[in-house]
């Protein structure tokens, strides 16, 4: 399935050219957890992550065609 790739902040450095999307292809049954791991985003990195616009989990089942994309949290005053 294809899905699209957004990383937003510092973490656009694990896309290919360091682009803020991409598309790519992952077998069935991948979460967002899989595809962070396949881009090579840390675990430990703070982010907040949304599939087609909505909060999800490392966890979350992705369909063909979702938008993935990961924010790094900013903090400040």
């Amino acid at each position: 399935m294809v899905i699209t790739v957004k990383l937003f902040g510092h973490l656009r450095e694990y896309l290919p050219g360091k682009k803020m999307l991409c598309r790519a292809e992952t077998a069935e049954g991948s979460t967002v957890g899989d595809v962070l791991d396949d881009f090579g985003v840390p675990h430990d990195k703070p982010r907040v992550i949304l599939v087609n616009s909505a909060r999800a989990r490392l966890d979350h089942v992705l369909s063909d065609g979702d938008v993935v994309a990961a924010f790094q949290v900013l903090a400040g005053g």
